[in-house]
């Protein structure tokens, strides 16, 4: 991912909320929260695609080489005796990309792939990942390196009752 110096001012974020303030100010891009899911007409491919999606996911997870490779994303790691017990909540990652293809991760994704490949503009060298949130689990307040990228959070399972905080906004995460 390259981008031009002179056309990124290193100004501050207009934006009001402490955790909408990016490194990376790119003037002009609008932002807000959540965005209408009808303003992107790949989203229902996407959607369309769960039910397969989580199939390969649940088949790869099982895998234990696909285990190994969950690595603990942010917060906490439950496995360390140095975390007290009520912090033992981890957030972990499985990357497809991360900051490149991972070709041994990507074999037992081949349909997820193809999904992600039919997303108009889709950067295969961008953070593409599963997110794998324990039981109750909560991610801390955090905010992207940049304003110049579509974050989509997909659930794979597991959602009901789960919500997601951006700025100061929050809605519903569901599966699919």
């Amino acid at each position: 991912w390259y981008f031009d110096n002179a056309r990124v001012r290193r100004e501050p974020s207009p934006f009001s909320h402490q955790l909408q303030q990016p490194y990376i100010f790119f003037p002009g891009i609008r932002a807000k929260p959540f965005w209408d899911t009808a303003e992107f007409p790949w989203v229902a491919d996407l959607e369309a695609s769960h039910a397969v999606i989580r199939a390969e996911y649940d088949r790869a997870i099982a895998n234990p080489a696909v285990q190994a490779e969950l690595t603990t994303y942010r917060g906490p790691d439950t496995a360390s005796p140095a975390t007290p017990a009520s912090e033992k909540v981890a957030w972990r990652s499985l990357a497809l990309c991360e900051p490149r293809p991972n070709q041994a991760i990507l074999q037992h994704f081949p349909q997820t792939w193809a999904a992600l490949q039919r997303i108009p503009r889709f950067n295969p060298n961008a953070v593409v990942m599963f997110s794998c949130l324990e039981p109750n689990g909560h991610i801390e307040a955090h905010c992207g390196p940049a304003n110049g990228v579509l974050r989509v959070h997909f659930g794979i399972s597991g959602c009901t009752g789960s919500e997601v905080k951006v700025g100061g906004a929050t809605t519903a995460l569901v599966d699919g």
